[in-house]
C-alpha cells in the first residue's frame, strides 16, 4: 500500500504549514490555517477523499481555515469528516454555529483530552485501516502541571473524559438529548461538552436520501411512540465515534412546523444549491452564550496553583488562569505491508485453496499434507513459512514547536509511550519523514536551536526532516494569479495598483545554521515525501501549477507581461487620462471633500475566494485620522501584510491607525478573517489606541465565546464593541434576537461619541439592508463634508438609498450579471444594474462596485461612457483607490477589462469549487 505526504503551503504572509497524507482512497489533512482552501486553488493537489483534519491548535493561526473547509468539503460531496483536535475544539466549532453549517455532511469532533492517559492505556487518537495516529501534547516549561503521563493505577477523575479520545463516547442521558437540559448559562461539569457536541452535530446533520423522508402520516406516528417513550425511564444514550446519529428528515419542498423539514426557495435554481437549504437549526438555547470554556475545568483541582474562583469576572478569569492553550503534535504509523508470498514454498508444504489464503493473512493453520510414500501427516503451518520478511510500518511525525519554551514536553513524549516503541524499534516501525512547524525564536541561535537539535538526535540519521520557520522561510508569493494580475495592472498605473509586497529569500538560510545534518531539509510548497516507496523529499513537478507571476517578475523580456494587444490598449489608456489631467490643471479644478480618502478592496469575491480575488474586506485610510475596515473575510490579515508589508513600519503602523471595524452580517465570507486581525491587533506593543467594533448581536456573540479560547482584546479594553442594532431605524423586534436585551445603550453612545473624535466624524449611522438574516449596510460622514456608503450583502433597498442621500462614494455589491436577475432576487443580492440604479437614485458622486460572484462581470458601455455623475469603478484586489480618483478607475475599465480576460485564459485550468460561507 503506497502512500506519501504533500506540502500544500509553508510559512508566508498569508499562510502557514499545511501538509497533505495521501492513500489510494483517503486523504488526511494536518494544519487548517487561514487561507487554507484558497490555496488548493494554486496546487493540483486536491481535496476529494478527505476523511480527517487534524488541527494542532484551535486558534486564529492554526485553525481558523477550518470553517471555510469544512462547508468547501460539504459541496464538494464529502459525506463523513472527522476533526481531529485539543481540548477545546468542541467550543471552537460550536461557537461558528451561526455561519459554518451543511445539511450534507456529518462531522464527527475528537476532542483530546488535556491531560495524557497512563502509558499502558494509550490508544491512538484517530485509526482506520490505514493509519493510526497518536497525539502528542506539547506545552511551554511553565505549564503548572505534568504532562508525563499519569502513574499506572492514578486515571483522571471520574467526570474528564476516561475514555480513549479516538472512541470519545459521551455519556448524554436521553432527557439532555431530548431538551431536559439547563439553559447554556446553568451548565456544569459534563453537561458543558455534552451541549457542545450537541451544537456541532446540529450544524452538520448529514442530508438523508429520499427514501428516509417521511411523510406527514409517519411524522405523527412518531410522535405519538416518542410521547409513549418519554413516559418512561430514559437511559443514557450513547454517541459512537463515527458520527452516527439521528438525522432530521428533508424534503424538497416548503414544510409543515410539526415536520420540521427544509423549506426551500421556490426557484428551481436556488432549490438545487445545498447551500440555500434553510433548516429549523434551533435547540433550547441556540441562541444564547455557550457555556463558558476554560482550561482549568479541565484539571483535578491540585494541578492548578492559583485557579480562579468562580465569582471572578470574564476578565479576571483570563488574567489568573496560569494555563496556555494546549498544542499537540502527531505520530503518524501506516499499515505494515506483508512479505511477499512463497507460492513454491506452500506448494512444498501441502498447503492449498483456502489454508493458502488464510496463512496469506497472517493465520497459523494446522493441514494434513500427504507424504512421497503415500501416507499423510499434520503440519501447522506458520505464516513466516511461506511469507518473505515484512516491511516494517512507514511512520510520519508531525510536530508543532510553538517556542523553545515548548521543546522540552515534545522530548519527554518522543522519549515514553508509543513515541519511544516506534523511534526504537527499527524492525516493526521505520520513521522516514518529521515535519517541525517552528515558532519565532526557535532557531535564533541561543538555547532553543540547541534544545532543537538535541530533539534531532531522538531520530536515526536516515529519517529525512522537513522544517519551517518564519525566519527561514522565504515569503513568496502565494496566489500567484492574483499577483500576476496586479503585475499587470501595474503597468497601467504603478500608484493605484502597487505590487503586493514578498521576499525572494529568507531572512536567513535553514543552511546557515551550524551542525545541521544533511537530512534536513526546507519546508517547500509542492514538496513531496513518498514514505512507501521511501524516497527523499523531492519537488512534486506534476503536482505545480504554472506560475505566471515570478517568472515575468524575474526575467520580463523572456516572460512578457503584456501581449502587445494589450500593452496598446494600456497606452492609449494612459494617453486619455494624462490628457485629462493636463486639461483639469489648465482649469485649476479645485480640490473636492474626500479626495485624499483612499479605499484599498481587500477581498472583492462573493461567497468564496478565487485565484484572482479574496472574500470581503474593504479598508477606508482617513489622512491624518486613522482608518476603518468594512467587513473582514478568511485571509484578512494577509491580505494586509501583502498590500502593506511586514513589520513596524508595515501592517502594524497600518493595525495601530485601524480604529473601526463594521461587520456587515454573520456570513462567514464576510467576518472569519476578523478573529484574526484583533488578534494581531493585541500583540501590538505598546498598546494601541482602542479599536471600535460595530456588529449585529451574532457577531458580538461569536467574537465573546471564541475568546473563551484565545484573547482578543474584548475584555481588557482594546476592544470596544457596538451594537450594530443601536445604530440602525427600529424593526419593531428591537430586542437581541432569541430574546436578549441591549442594556448597554448608555455605554454605546459614549463609545460612539469617542469613536467620531478619533476619526473626526460626524455620522455613522447602520442601515437595515435586504439580505437573507439580518444585515446593515453603513454610511459614514466626515466633518470635512463627505461621506462614504457601504451597502454590505443586499438586494435594492430604498432605506440605504434615503440614508446615503448624496454620497461622495457608494460601496455596493453587484454579485451577479444583470442576466441573472432571478438568481440575484432568490438570494438577496444585488445585479451590477441594479448596484449603479441604487447609486443614481442616492444621487452619488462615485459608485465603486464589489462582492463579484465568480469572474469580474461583463461591463456595459453605459458603465464607462464619459459622465458628469456617477462616476463607476469596479473594485479590485489590492488596488489603492483615492476618492478623488475615482475618474481614473472608470477610464481604466476596458483596459483593466481586456488584461483581465488574457489572464484566464493563460492560466485558465480546472475549476476548484471554494466555498466559505453559508450564503452563495
Amino acid at each position: 500500500m503506497n502512500w506519501s505526504l504533500s506540502v500544500l503551503s509553508s510559512h508566508t504572509a498569508d499562510t502557514r504549514p499545511s501538509l497533505v497524507l495521501t492513500f489510494a482512497a483517503q486523504k488526511y489533512i494536518f494544519g487548517p490555517g487561514e487561507n487554507t482552501t484558497r490555496s488548493f486553488s494554486e496546487s493540483r493537489l486536491r481535496w476529494n477523499r478527505t476523511r480527517v483534519v487534524f488541527l494542532t491548535g484551535c486558534d486564529v493561526v492554526r485553525g481558523m481555515g477550518l470553517p471555510g473547509f469544512l462547508m468547501t468539503l460539504a459541496d464538494a460531496g464529502i459525506k463523513d469528516l472527522n476533526i481531529v483536535g485539543p481540548q477545546g475544539l468542541l467550543h471552537f466549532m460550536a461557537s461558528m454555529r451561526f455561519y459554518t453549517y451543511r445539511d450534507t455532511i456529518s462531522v464527527n469532533p475528537i476532542q483530546i483530552p488535556l491531560l495524557p492517559r497512563p502509558e499502558e492505556e494509550q490508544e491512538p487518537a484517530y485509526k482506520d485501516e490505514c493509519v493510526s495516529v497518536y497525539a502528542l501534547r506539547v506545552f511551554p516549561a511553565s505549564t503548572p502541571f505534568p504532562t508525563s503521563p499519569a502513574p499506572p493505577g492514578k486515571s483522571p477523575p471520574k467526570r474528564k473524559h476516561a475514555a480513549p479520545p479516538s472512541s470519545l463516547q459521551l455519556q448524554i442521558p436521553e432527557y439532555f438529548l431530548n431538551g431536559g437540559h439547563p439553559f447554556p448559562d446553568q451548565m456544569r461539569g459534563d453537561e458543558k461538552d455534552w451541549w457542545r457536541w450537541m451544537v456541532v452535530q446540529k450544524m452538520f446533520t448529514g442530508m438523508p436520501t429520499p427514501a428516509e423522508i417521511p411523510s406527514a402520516e409517519q411524522v405523527e406516528r412518531r410522535k405519538s411512540k416518542k410521547h409513549k417513550a418519554d413516559a418512561g425511564t430514559s437511559a443514557p444514550a450513547s454517541l459512537p465515534a463515527n458520527g452516527a446519529h439521528t438525522r432530521a428528515p428533508t424534503a424538497p419542498s416548503i414544510a409543515s412546523l410539526e415536520q420540521r423539514e427544509y423549506v426551500i426557495a421556490e426557484s428551481p435554481a436556488v432549490a438545487e444549491d445545498p447551500a440555500l437549504r434553510v433548516r429549523e437549526r434551533k435547540m433550547r438555547g441556540w441562541g444564547t452564550r455557550l457555556p463558558v470554556f476554560s482550561l482549568d475545568e479541565c484539571l483535578p483541582s491540585s494541578s492548578v496553583a492559583s485557579a480562579p474562583s468562580s465569582s471572578s469576572t470574564p476578565a479576571e478569569t483570563q488574567a489568573a488562569s496560569p494555563l496556555e492553550q494546549p498544542i499537540l503534535s502527531y505520530l503518524v504509523i501506516g499499515p505494515r505491508v506483508r512479505g511477499k508470498f512463497n507460492a513454491a514454498r506452500a506448494a512444498e508444504l501441502g498447503l492449498e485453496g483456502r489454508d493458502r489464503s488464510r496463512v496469506a493473512k497472517g493465520e497459523t493453520v494446522t493441514i494434513t499434507a500427504s507424504l512421497p510414500d503415500g501416507t499423510t501427516e499434520k503440519r501447522v503451518v506458520k505464516p513466516e513459512d511461506i511469507l518473505g520478511e515484512s516491511d516494517p510500518a512507514g511512520v510520519v511525525l508531525i510536530l508543532e514547536i510553538p517556542s523553545a519554551q515548548h521543546i522540552p514536553s515534545l522530548l519527554a513524549e518522543l522519549r515514553s509511550g508509543m513515541c519511544k516503541r516506534v523511534i526504537g524499534d527499527t524492525k516493526e516501525y521505520r520513521v522516514h519523514a518529521v515535519v517541525h512547524t517552528l515558532g519565532d525564536g526557535v532557531l535564533d541561535g541561543g538555547e532553543g536551536e540547541k534544545a532543537w537539535k538535541q530533539l534531532l538526535s531522538v531520530f536515526a540519521e536516515t529519517t529525512h526532516h522537513i522544517v519551517s520557520s518564519p525566519k527561514h522561510s522565504a515569503d513568496r508569493i502565494t496566489f500567484k494569479t492574483a499577483a500576476y494580475t496586479q503585475l499587470r495592472l501595474n503597468q497601467l498605473d504603478p500608484q493605484m495598483f502597487p505590487l503586493q509586497k514578498f521576499s525572494l529569500e529568507p531572512e536567513a538560510a535553514l543552511s546557515s545554521i551550524s551542525n545541521l545534518p544533511s537530512s534536513v531539509h526546507p519546508l517547500l510548497p509542492d514538496t513531496l515525501i513518498s514514505i512507501r516507496p521511501p524516497k527523499p523529499p523531492t519537488l512534486d513537478a506534476e503536482g505545480v501549477r504554472p506560475d505566471p507571476f515570478h517568472p515575468a517578475l524575474l526575467d520580463s523580456d523572456a516572460n512578457p507581461i503584456l501581449s502587445e494587444e494589450i500593452r496598446e490598449r494600456f497606452e492609449q489608456t494612459k494617453e486619455v487620462v494624462r490628457s485629462r489631467i493636463e486639461e483639469w490643471e489648465g482649469k485649476k479644478r479645485e480640490k473636492r471633500p474626500g479626495d485624499d480618502v483612499v479605499v484599498t478592496p481587500l477581498g472583492t469575491s462573493s461567497a468564496m475566494p478565487t485565484k484572482q480575488r479574496n472574500v470581503s474586506s474593504t479598508l477606508i485610510q482617513i489622512p491624518g485620522y486613522g482608518a476603518i475596515l468594512f467587513d473582514a473575510g478568511e485571509g484578512t490579515y494577509g491580505q494586509l501584510v501583502r498590500a502593506f508589508g511586514p513589520g513596524p513600519d508595515g501592517v502594524e503602523k497600518l493595525l495601530r491607525e485601524l480604529r473601526c471595524v463594521f461587520v456587515s452580517h454573520a456570513h462567514g465570507d464576510h467576518h472569519i478573517g476578523l478573529a484574526r486581525v484583533l488578534s494581531e491587533r493585541r500583540k501590538l506593543h505598546p498598546r494601541p489606541e482602542p479599536l471600535y467594533l460595530i456588529a449585529g448581536y451574532l457577531i458580538r456573540l461569536y467574537l465573546t465565546e471564541y475568546s473563551d479560547i484565545e484573547d482578543l482584546g474584548l475584555t481588557d479594553g482594546r476592544v470596544l464593541t457596538i451594537a450594530a442594532e443601536r445604530l440602525a431605524a427600529p424593526l419593531g423586534r428591537d430586542r437581541e434576537p432569541y430574546g436578549h436585551e441591549v442594556t448597554e445603550a448608555m455605554q454605546g453612545a459614549r463609545r460612539m461619541s469617542e469613536l467620531y473624535a478619533a476619526l473626526g466624524l460626524e455620522q455613522f449611522d447602520a442601515v437595515n439592508v435586504l439580505h437573507r438574516g439580518r444585515c446593515f449596510g453603513c454610511v459614514v460622514g466626515h466633518k470635512d463634508g463627505w461621506r462614504i456608503v457601504y451597502s454590505g450583502d443586499t438586494m435594492p433597498c430604498d432605506a440605504l438609498v434615503e440614508a446615503g442621500k448624496d454620497a461622495t462614494l457608494l460601496i455596493h455589491e453587484a454579485t451577479l450579471a444583470d442576466s441573472e436577475q432571478e438568481m440575484a432576487r432568490a438570494k438577496a443580492h444585488s445585479t451590477v444594474g441594479e448596484a449603479v440604479d441604487v447609486g443614481k437614485r442616492m444621487n452619488a458622486e462615485n459608485i465603486l462596485l464589489t462582492h463579484f460572484s465568480a469572474r469580474y462581470p461583463e461591463l456595459s458601455t453605459s458603465l464607462t461612457v464619459e459622465t458628469t455623475r456617477p462616476t463607476i469603478g469596479v473594485a479590485c484586489d489590492h488596488a489603492r483607490i483615492r476618492i478623488g480618483d475615482m475618474w481614473k478607475l472608470n477610464a481604466y475599465l476596458p483596459a483593466i477589462q481586456g488584461s483581465l480576460e488574457e489572464v484566464e485564459e493563460e492560466v485558465d485550468d480546472d475549476p476548484v469549487i471554494i466555498s466559505m460561507s453559508t450564503d452563495s
